[in-house]
């Protein structure tokens, strides 16, 4: 049985900058330690230019972050120390590319972790499904946190309603 772990949005600026709330540290050694128990890794990370505040996404959350070439877009502590088997870059939420990739490389279980679980953790899990229908995919609320926990729980029962399991 295959496994990839998904790691999404650990960068500088979602643990400790505009993005970070301070519960967040603690995911950077729980994440590193887990992904020793699966035989691939991948990161979604996000990558905004500097005309982020012009973008859609900008207007709508109007807090810089993730600008590209800046301090607060490389990864996170422990998190750099992996070997991904690849890196997607995305300037929204959810990665069309991780869901072409993990298409055309087929994983019996697809386990996704990061920030925020409600957000782009929970819409990359989406995009997996619709991928990979016959894959387990799966959100590991020990590994996600987000910062709104009535959005989280709300977000659960939408995935768990879309076959995405919550454990």
């Amino acid at each position: 049985m295959s496994k990839i772990l998904v790691i999404v949005n650990l960068e500088n600026d979602y643990i400790i900058g505009p993005m970070g709330f301070p519960s967040e540290k603690k995911l950077d050694e729980l994440i590193f330690s887990a992904s020793f128990d699966y035989d691939d890794v991948v990161l979604v990370l996000e990558r905004h230019s500097k005309d982020y505040l012009k973008s859609q996404m900008g207007e709508y959350l109007p807090t810089p972050h993730s600008i590209d070439g800046t301090e607060g877009a490389q990864i996170y502590g422990k998190i750099k120390e992996l070997k991904p088997k690849k890196v997607f870059y995305t300037e929204t939420f959810g990665s069309l590319e991780l869901g072409e990739w993990l298409k055309e490389n087929y994983y019996d279980e697809i386990h996704f972790s990061g920030l925020y679980s409600h957000i782009s953790v929970m819409e990359d899990a989406i995009i997996a499904k619709n991928a990979c229908p016959m894959s387990k995919v799966r959100i590991i609320r020990d590994l996600v946190d987000t910062n709104d926990k009535g959005y989280e729980e709300n977000a659960y029962n939408i995935l768990r309603s879309c076959h995405v399991e919550v454990k």
